[in-house]
């Protein structure tokens, strides 16, 4: 029901390249998905996929491989991950399943934090040994700093870690050394080894960089950043990342330059001429300032907090120009 304009806009601001819509046709004999593969930044369809299985997780696995087949994945990067049928890596019980795609659902879409627990709560209470859902009940109650009940879910996620994928092991173990025994530096060597055996994973980059910043690592947390926008160069972020990361040094040049990189690959986004804007305040250059406050307010014109710094920007500019 969401209208196919608005899902390209979310798409695009998570930086996803593409995105799927689809629907379930009831059969005589078992449903139908029919899915629609989308570009993000044409809108252009690919045919439909349809699958047909009355077996739950066969039509997750049948899915899986035809979205593989449709994006051209690698078979060398799709065999590297070691997939498995997904009742072997989840849980063979399908109410618990149910209950964990709500959680996960509640939680990436909606970013419901409580309401993503609360239904990932349930499928861990039936299925106790269902790693992805302790993992991601987890991240839910973490996000609302609930420590001890975090830790608690982080430890049953490592109890039953055989369940998990080998590159999502690496993620959970650097979680617990983290979060559970305050082993930043274990945490760390456990992102480094994930990011050789799996240099494609994105995530751990992303954490490897996040983690390396947190401890004052500046020029790790730059590489990891730069490695992440190797593997998937629509990760735009990471040019934001990596430009604060300079700023907070007073490398002035290097943010700017990145701040600008992210503003020619995404004009209509206003994080681009605010990050500008606010570094050209800190160096006094309000001239310059104002000029990329006032693109801000032409991409966000009702914005009142854009409309107060083009006004302090003009302000700053008379007085001390």
């Amino acid at each position: 029901s969401v209208p196919i304009s608005l899902q390209r806009q979310l798409a695009d601001k998570i930086y996803f390249e593409w995105f799927a819509t689809g629907n379930v046709v009831a059969t005589d004999t078992a449903p139908e998905l029919h899915i629609t593969l989308h570009n993000t930044a044409t809108g252009e369809a690919k045919e439909p996929i349809v699958v047909s299985t009355a077996y739950q997780y066969a039509r997750v696995d049948a899915v899986t491989h035809a979205l593989r087949q449709a994006l051209d994945v690698q078979e060398n990067y799709s065999g590297a991950t070691r997939d498995l049928p997904v009742s072997q890596l989840s849980t063979e019980s399908e109410e618990a399943f149910r209950y964990a795609a709500e959680g996960y659902t509640a939680m990436v879409v909606d970013q419901d934090w409580a309401a993503a627990a609360a239904a990932l709560r349930k499928a861990t209470e039936l299925d106790p040994g269902y790693a992805y859902a302790h993992l991601n009940l987890y991240t839910a109650l973490i996000t609302q700093n609930q420590t001890a009940p975090a830790i608690e879910a982080l430890n049953a996620t490592i109890a039953n870690i055989y369940r998990l994928p080998e590159r999502v092991q690496f993620i959970a173990k650097a979680a617990y050394f983290q979060i559970a025994r305050q082993d930043v530096a274990s945490a760390l060597t456990v992102l480094e080894m994930a990011t050789t055996v799996y240099p494609a994973d994105v995530d751990a980059w992303f954490l490897l960089g996040a983690l390396s910043e947190s401890v004052g690592n500046r020029d790790n947390a730059i590489h990891a950043f730069n490695q992440l926008m190797v593997q998937d160069p629509n990760r735009f972020d990471a040019l934001i990342l990596i430009g604060k990361l300079h700023e907070k040094s007073g490398d002035y040049d290097d943010a700017r330059d990145y701040y600008l990189r992210y503003l020619e690959a995404r004009p209509s986004d206003v994080q681009g001429p605010l990050l500008l804007g606010g570094l050209a305040t800190s160096l006094g250059n309000h001239s310059e300032a104002l000029r990329h406050y006032k693109t801000a307010s032409l991409i966000d014109p009702t914005n009142p907090g854009i409309a107060a710094q083009v006004a302090a920007a003009e302000f700053n500019q008379g007085a001390f120009e």
